[in-house]
C-alpha cells in the first residue's frame, strides 16, 4: 500500500490520490504534487525510461542508507568490548572509504534531482559515467571540453580529496592492528619476563600455561585483517550493486500489474463485445459475460501471481540482503556460544 500511495497507482491503475500539478493544456508542471511520484508520468511517453531510472537511483540510495547503518552497528560492537583499536583503525576507515564513493553517489543522485535541467537548457550528466570519470579520469571534470559533465562547481576538487580519503582509509584498515597488536603482544612478553625473573619459584609453569591460552601468532593476525579489507573495499561495490534486485523486482512487478490490467480488464472487460445494427462494437449481453469472466480471471491471476508469487520472491531477496549484505558489516560471531539451561550440567563445570 505504502508503495501504491508513492507511485499513485493501483494494481498497476494510475490514480491521481494526491492531485496532480501538470497542466495538460500548457504541457508544464505547475508544482509538484503533495506525496509520491506526479501521475502524468504514468501517461508520458518515456514513461518506462523514467521509472526504471527512479527506481534504479531509490535502490542504491536505500542500500547504501542500510550499509551505512549496519557500519554504525559495527561501532557498537567495539564500545561493547572497549575495542578502541578497532573504532580508530576499522570503523573509521571503513566509514571513511564507503561514504567517500558511495556517500557521494548519493548526493550526486539527490543533487541531481534537485537541479531544473531543462530551464538550464543543458542536458543532466550520467550519474555513472561521473562516478567511473572521478576514478579513471581524476580531474577529467574540470577541462573545457567536458563542461557538460559538471554537476556543481568544485566538482574536480571535491572528487580529488574523496579519491585520497578512499586511498588513505584501504592502508589505515589493513596495516595497523596487526602491527599495534604485535606490539602490545611483545609488551605483555616483556612483562612476563620481568615477573618470571622477580619470581622464580612456581612462576614457570603459570606464564607457560598462560601462553598456551593465549597464543599470538602475527602472521595469522595480519591475514585476518587482509581477508577482512579485501572482502570490505570489493563487497561495498558488489553489495552496492547487489540492492539493484530491488530495482529489478519493482521492474518486474510493474509490468506484470500492467499486462493484467490492459489485457483482462481494460480489453477483456471494459470493451464493448456485441455488435450493432450498423456493424460498431456496442454493449450488450455479451460484454456483460466477458466482463466477469475478465474480472475473475484478473482476480485470481493476480493474486496468484502478485500477491503470493512475487511477494515470496521479494521476500527471499530482500532477506538475503538483510543477511548477507547488512549483517556482513557488523557480524562477525566472535561472542559467547549460547548453551541451552540444563539441570544435569548444574555443578559439573564446578567439578571439573
Amino acid at each position: 500500500m505504502y508503495v501504491g500511495l508513492i507511485y499513485n497507482e493501483v494494481f498497476a491503475c494510475p490514480m491521481s490520490i494526491w492531485g496532480s500539478g501538470y497542466d495538460w493544456e500548457n504541457e508544464t508542471i505547475i508544482a509538484p504534487p503533495i506525496f509520491g511520484v506526479e501521475p502524468a508520468w504514468h501517461h508520458a511517453a518515456n514513461k518506462i525510461s523514467f521509472f526504471n531510472s527512479f527506481k534504479m537511483k531509490m535502490s542504491i540510495i536505500v542500500g547504501v542508507l542500510q550499509m551505512t547503518f549496519g557500519i554504525f552497528l559495527s561501532l557498537l560492537n567495539h564500545l561493547e568490548y572497549k575495542n578502541y583499536l578497532k573504532v580508530c583503525f576499522q570503523f573509521l576507515p571503513e566509514l571513511g572509504f564507503f561514504g567517500s564513493i558511495f556517500g557521494y553517489l548519493v548526493f550526486l543522485i539527490f543533487y541531481k534531482w534537485s537541479v531544473p535541467w531543462v530551464e538550464l537548457g543543458k542536458p543532466a550528466p550520467s550519474l555513472l559515467t561521473t562516478l567511473i570519470n572521478m576514478f579513471m579520469s581524476p580531474g577529467a571534470v574540470a577541462l573545457p571540453e567536458n563542461a557538460d559533465m559538471v554537476l556543481f562547481e568544485g566538482q574536480a576538487n571535491v572528487e580529488a580529496v574523496l579519491i585520497l580519503v578512499a586511498l588513505v582509509c584501504v592502508p589505515l584498515l589493513l596495516f595497523p592492528i596487526p602491527f599495534i597488536e604485535s606490539a602490545r603482544h611483545e609488551a605483555a612478553q616483556k612483562k612476563k619476563a620481568a615477573y618470571k625473573a622477580l619470581h622464580d619459584d612456581g612462576a614457570e609453569e603459570v606464564v607457560a600455561h598462560g601462553e598456551e591460552e593465549h597464543e599470538f601468532s602475527f602472521g595469522d593476525v595480519f591475514v585476518h585483517q587482509a581477508i577482512h579489507t579485501i572482502e570490505f573495499v570489493l563487497g561495498s561495490i558488489s553489495n552496492t550493486a547487489s540492492y539493484l534486485r530491488l530495482w529489478a523486482l519493482s521492474l518486474a512487478h510493474s509490468q506484470l500489474s500492467e499486462l493484467f490490467w490492459d489485457d483482462l480488464l481494460v480489453m477483456g472487460a471494459l470493451s464493448p463485445k456485441d455488435v450493432g445494427p450498423d456493424g460498431t462494437a456496442v454493449t450488450g449481453p455479451a460484454t456483460y459475460i466477458f466482463c466477469w469472466i475478465a474480472v475473475i480471471m484478473w482476480i485470481v491471476i493476480s493474486f496468484m501471481v502478485l500477491m503470493v508469487m512475487e511477494n515470496l520472491s521479494s521476500f527471499l531477496h530482500a532477506l538475503r540482503l538483510q543477511w548477507v549484505e547488512f549483517q556482513g558489516k557488523f557480524y562477525s560471531g566472535d561472542g559467547i556460544k549460547f548453551v541451552a539451561f540444563d539441570f544435569k550440567t548444574i555443578g559439573t563445570e564446578a567439578e571439573l
